[in-house]
């Protein structure tokens, strides 16, 4: 059974989120907090990993640039969602390193789907939304690997 981390503020999503999840078949960890959410990340060992975009603390793309420069959890899997369809916070999540963005109405009504979808990529972590946005899971170009290279990932 795979497991994801949950890292959101809002106990409704968190809820919502945790109860979709479950239902399709993942095991659920929750975080209430970004640094309580680094921490599970650690000790808990995801496959995934679902960070709010608007953590107020931390922001859900720093979390998620403080996952990719951890060598114990550079390699997972990280959705980054929010509630707001902005363009300009979907590329930072791309950016720091998520491997998708997710607008919770919309793309999040199959949570379960979404993450089983994440976790069947072949790519390497940080490049499914490169390959997503060419329509499928094929293997990037190369100049998708020599951007992941110059955002300082491997």
């Amino acid at each position: 059974m795979a497991k994801v981390l949950v890292i959101d503020e809002c106990s409704e999503f968190r809820e919502w989120a945790t109860g979709e999840l479950l239902r399709n078949g993942f095991s659920v960890i929750v975080a209430r907090d970004g640094l309580a959410g680094l921490q599970r990340a650690v000790e808990d060992a995801p496959d995934w990993v679902l960070i709010d975009a608007g953590l107020s603390i931390q922001g859900g793309e720093e979390i998620c640039r403080r996952l990719r420069g951890d060598d114990s959890t550079r390699d997972l899997r990280i959705a980054i969602w929010s509630s707001h369809s902005d363009e300009d916070q979907e590329i930072a999540a791309l950016a720091a390193g998520a491997d998708v963005f997710l607008l919770r109405s919309r793309q999040t009504a199959n949570l379960g789907e979404q993450g089983r979808t994440l976790l069947g990529s072949r790519l390497p972590a940080g490049l499914f939304a490169i390959a997503l946005d060419r329509g499928g899971d094929s293997e990037p170009p190369l100049e998708s690997f020599a951007l992941a290279s110059a955002a300082g990932r491997r």
